[in-house]
């Protein structure tokens, strides 16, 4: 008796998954890298050789999301380079790395990953 066909999926190729700019990594992203990287297409600006704003402009032209943290702040200038932006993603508390005010202007939303850490903080807490 042939075994029953199993259905899996091939992983989705880098140009079938949505983009994900990452200007520096927060540290969420070190931890989950390898799930992140399966479920979207991750530009990483951090590791190009290219200052920020060139390799902006030369790959990030469609990009939608941006995942941040503090150590990455979303300038106007960024912002501007980054045409199609619709989300801001970070992985902090606060917002005050992020140009509010050009997110409000652009109709971009912002938001955070929530308690991500938190819980594995208290997990680890005796």
């Amino acid at each position: 008796m042939d075994p029953k066909p199993q259905d899996h999926q091939s992983p989705s190729s880098p140009s079938e998954l949505r983009q994900v700019l990452v200007l520096r990594p927060p540290p969420v992203f070190a931890v989950h890298e390898q799930d992140f990287s399966s479920k979207f297409h991750i530009l990483k600006a951090y590791d190009s050789p290219s200052p920020t704003h060139e390799f902006l402009q030369t790959h990030a032209q469609s990009v939608k999301v941006v995942l941040c943290s503090g150590i990455g702040p979303i300038t106007a200038d960024v912002i501007r380079d980054l045409p199609a932006l619709e989300l801001v993603v970070t992985a902090s508390t606060g917002v005050n790395h992020i140009d509010m005010a050009e997110c409000r202007r652009r109709g971009i939303a912002v938001t955070n990953t929530g308690d991500t850490g938190s819980q594995r903080i208290q997990m680890q807490v005796p």
